[in-house]
């Protein structure tokens, strides 16, 4: 369908009239007659006016629902994400039906609804929308739920909570409930490192030879929580990095120390790759990895590096960025630090050319990016991130800092005045 408003004086008025009814319904023709304006406010309308009769009503069909949190879980059947999501989302289900009968959760099928469909509802103890239902689509576009394991929340008034709980869910499981943006800063301001790495009589870390350390001999120091497994190939390359980064920090702050986490799935590889490793270590097989996976979601990508703040709050969970693009320098790892150290990069980005050629490289000039994963430097041969310069087309690539010093000095004297021969 494609609508088309045309005005009294036979002018286009609004092209794809339909979007808005399909997101907005009735309340579409708030907007008339169709400015710029109108348009603009006609999202804050809709916020004000959502109820939960407006979300799931249509006609005859009705829910007793009214006056609960809910919590619309749009998946598909056949989505990995979704099949593996699924477990985590049953168990926080039933702890906070516990806490609150007040709340349900809906599921809101996505794609096509075949056998493995049903069986993947069947799993589920909670109500669905019925298959193939009209209102599927008025939801998506509604609570603007464009992908699969998006959990939007619905407070007791109708009202949305969150647009999208997946990720609060997956890190602080129930704890989380309801979602809302000033529960999860109360559940991140009570997080401290016994709540991270204590769990019953596990209250310890391990150094070399058995040496066990307590968990509360490092509170109130800076810790790196250190993801790995031995048959990463980034890893490996990685640790070289840490290590040389580990002991420059140490040298500046005592109070300052890395604790692997472990994800290999034998005592051998964990032993030999943990020997190279100046620092602490959770046990080969220690049950609490599972928890720190869930809460900083480490599952996916090893390495991974989340820095712990001395008050036992996290710093941030990307500081193996901030590591391979600053050093040492990123230390403490703070917001404000690693902002600081950024702008700088991003001024010293604006002086440099924006291509280079290396005599290792074939294939035309390197090209002056900026990246957020890891890269190796063909020059040094140490892990980088962040600005360098790179082949899209072979992913050769090299820290700025590390230019071939025969181009940096025919730039010098080209910049003095030297004629340039075309070269």
């Amino acid at each position: 369908m494609f609508v088309l408003v045309i005005g009294a004086d036979g002018k286009i008025m609004l092209k794809n009239y339909d979007r808005l009814i399909s997101k907005y319904g009735v309340l579409a023709w708030e907007a008339f007659p169709f400015s710029k304006e109108q348009l603009d406010l006609l999202p804050e309308k809709a916020k004000a006016a959502q109820t939960l009769e407006s979300l799931l009503v249509a006609g005859d069909l009705d829910y007793e629902l009214v006056g609960k949190t809910i919590l619309f879980f749009f998946a598909m059947s056949d989505s990995f994400h979704c099949q593996k999501f699924l477990p985590k989302l049953i168990e926080a289900y039933h702890k906070i039906k516990r806490m609150d009968s007040a709340f349900e959760v809906i599921f809101v099928p996505m794609g096509y609804m075949d056998s493995g469909a049903f069986e993947f509802f069947l799993r589920m103890p909670w109500l669905a929308v019925p298959v193939d239902d009209d209102r599927i689509g008025s939801l998506e576009n509604t609570l603007e739920a464009h992908y699969v394991n998006t959990l939007v929340v619905i407070g007791p008034t109708g009202q949305t909570i969150t647009k999208n709980a997946a990720t609060s869910l997956k890190m602080y499981g129930a704890d989380a409930y309801p979602f809302s943006e000033e529960r999860i800063k109360e559940v991140e301001m009570a997080q401290t490192l016994e709540s991270l790495l204590v769990a019953g009589d596990l209250d310890y870390v391990i150094g070399k030879e058995g040496l066990k350390v307590p968990v509360k001999d490092l509170v109130g120091k800076t810790i790196l929580l250190f993801f790995s497994i031995r048959r990463s190939g980034t890893c490996r390359g990685f640790l070289t990095h840490l290590i040389e980064e580990y002991h420059k920090i140490k040298h500046m702050d005592s109070a300052f120390e890395v604790v692997n986490i472990s994800m290999d799935k034998d005592q051998d590889s964990f032993e030999e790759f943990f020997s190279g490793m100046p620092w602490l270590s959770l046990p080969f097989g220690d049950e609490r990895k599972k928890s720190l996976k869930r809460t900083f979601q480490a599952d996916i990508i090893y390495p991974s590096l989340v820095a712990i703040g001395p008050t036992g709050r996290t710093s941030t969970r990307n500081a193996m960025h901030s590591l391979a693009t600053h050093g040492a320098d990123a230390y403490p790892f703070s917001e404000e630090r690693i902002k600081e150290l950024d702008q700088k990069i991003d001024e010293m980005a604006k002086g440099w050319p924006e291509k280079r050629k290396h005599e290792q490289h074939k294939h035309g000039k390197l090209e002056w990016s900026c990246l957020h994963g890891l890269y190796m430097c063909r020059d040094c041969h140490k892990i980088g991130s962040g600005w360098c310069y790179l082949c899209s087309m072979c992913s050769f690539g090299f820290h700025p800092k590390c230019a071939p010093k025969e181009e940096k000095k025919e730039e010098e004297e080209h910049d003095e005045g030297s004629e340039c021969d075309g070269e």
